[in-house]
């Protein structure tokens, strides 16, 4: 986990700084309990779910200092614990960086700064590429 969360880029990182980073984004219990920062990552994040893959990215964002974290549909497929988890994570770390996701829903419990509600263009033809659903993005 150590190398996937710094993409190799080990300077100046220490051990404490990292675990810090872990707890921040939720992920202390499951690294933990898995092998400590030596876990192996599978290709593709496999051996995760994917809720913890979404943590994973907020922990790489807190890593490097980003202004921004954008997110595709961060609790679809979660299941609850994953999805409060999710929430308490966002929740605490909102003012760090600005956080864009795009969702069908909005979970319960969660407060946002803007809500923009994309209508789906009507199809006008039937490849793929001309078709766009109703989402909702987040600020």
């Amino acid at each position: 986990i150590r190398e996937n969360l710094t993409f190799g880029n080990l300077d100046n990182i220490t051990d404490s700084f990292l675990w810090d980073l872990v707890k921040r984004a939720k992920l202390y219990d499951v690294i933990r309990t898995r092998g400590g920062l030596e876990m192996r990552v599978e290709a593709r994040g496999k051996n995760l779910t994917r809720g913890e893959r979404y943590l994973l990215s907020i922990c790489r964002t807190l890593l490097i200092d980003r202004p921004i974290l954008l997110l595709d549909e961060p609790f679809k497929d979660l299941d609850e614990i994953e999805r409060i988890t999710m929430i308490q994570c966002i929740r605490q770390e909102k003012d760090s960086f600005g956080i864009v996701f795009s969702a069908e829903t909005m979970p319960e419990g969660l407060e946002v700064d803007q809500v923009v509600q994309l209508e789906a263009i009507p199809e006008q033809s039937k490849s793929a590429s001309s078709k766009m659903i109703s989402t909702t993005l987040a600020i």
